[in-house]
């Protein structure tokens, strides 16, 4: 509510208190109320602190990321390509989750003064995250499913892989953080993230290439180990560069 007020204050005196201005701001969407909330405790506070604010603005997706998924998903249809709805549903979960977005949770000092692991208040940091994955997950299974005719398993392997790498890049953009803090260089950024994926690349190809060696070679058996081998790299750089919710590696 405060930050609510806030916005509306740098908006008036902003505008000079236009009165066309103010009227907008009287008639712009309001938050919602809650009489009762109880936070979790330790790092899971970070996590019923978004959840709150999520409940309280009603918008768990921007406008901007549903009328994206609504155009890709239109185009697809109409073209009659499966494929293309995968592809387009990978490039925009990605595009969604960005170091800015991670960023500006970490800029809230009181993330380092609660008392718990580095591992858990970055998970915890991170959870919406894994639920907004989560809404484009389940909404591709339905396309997939509806509109495509998609057999309900290859829907699911599909699905499953789509949330194992929307995770493991946040996990890849947290662990860039952590080499180069927040950096202002976007190219700096992009290289290092672009190394961290190539780095992780290289044990699904060595899985692709064992799969191959034993004659095992299938998408399901494909999907399966990539999902494995995936969420294992993104379990492990997660935890590495979690020590940024310590203030290790954070420069302003």
């Amino acid at each position: 509510d405060a930050a609510r007020v806030s916005e509306i204050k740098s908006k008036m005196m902003a505008s000079k208190n236009n009165q066309d201005t103010l009227e907008g701001l009287k008639d712009s969407k309001k938050l919602s109320k809650i009489k009762k909330y109880t936070f979790s405790s330790g790092g899971w506070a970070l996590f019923s602190r978004q959840l709150l604010q999520l409940i309280k603005t009603r918008q768990l997706l921007s406008m901007n990321q549903i009328v994206i998924m609504v155009i890709y998903t239109i185009i697809s249809i109409v073209s009659g390509d499966a494929d293309m709805f995968k592809g387009m549903m990978v490039i925009s979960l990605l595009f969604t989750m960005n170091t800015d977005s991670i960023e500006s949770e970490l800029k809230r000092h009181f993330i380092y003064l609660i008392p718990d692991s580095d591992f858990k208040k970055m998970v915890a940091t991170l959870s919406v995250r894994f639920i907004q994955s989560g809404i484009y997950v389940l909404f591709a299974s339905l396309v997939l499913i509806l509109a495509f005719s998609e057999p309900l398993l290859d829907a699911l392997y599909f699905s499953m892989n789509l949330w194992i790498v929307s995770f493991l890049y946040l996990s890849i953009l947290v662990l860039s953080m952590r080499f180069i803090g927040f950096s202002k260089n976007q190219l700096l950024k992009l290289l290092v993230t672009t190394g961290l994926y190539l780095v992780a690349l290289v044990p699904t190809g060595l899985v692709v290439f064992i799969l191959y060696l034993m004659n095992a070679f299938s998408l399901e058996a494909l999907t399966i180990a990539n999902s494995v081998v995936n969420g294992l790299l993104g379990v492990i750089f997660l935890m590495v560069g979690s020590a940024v919710v310590s203030g290790k590696g954070i420069v302003d």
